[in-house]
This record gives structure tokens, C-alpha cells and sequence, in this order.
């Protein structure tokens, strides 16, 4: 089992660090942009 991340870049700053909340990213600049639902995978197992 490999557990996949995605790497989101802040639109603002192109930082990588950010805070993940419900369908929200928090960059480390302040901005905060939404997770597309279809970037979202849900792996059954």
C-alpha cells in the first residue's frame, strides 16, 4: 500500500507548505484556495 500526496502550490506565493482543512488549503502567506473535488481521491480498500 503507497500512500499518495498531492502537492498543491499556492496561487498567490507558489509556496508548498499549507495547512489542509475540509476541502480548503491554507497557505503559509495567508491565502487559501479550494481542493477541486476531482483532485480528491478516495482509495477503498
Amino acid at each position: 500500500m503507497s500512500e499518495i500526496k498531492l502537492m498543491y502550490l499556492c496561487e498567490i506565493c507558489g509556496e508548498s507548505e499549507y495547512l489542509e482543512g475540509d476541502h480548503t488549503i491554507i497557505c503559509i502567506c495567508g491565502h487559501i484556495q479550494s481542493i477541486p473535488d476531482d483532485e480528491i481521491i478516495f482509495d477503498s480498500v
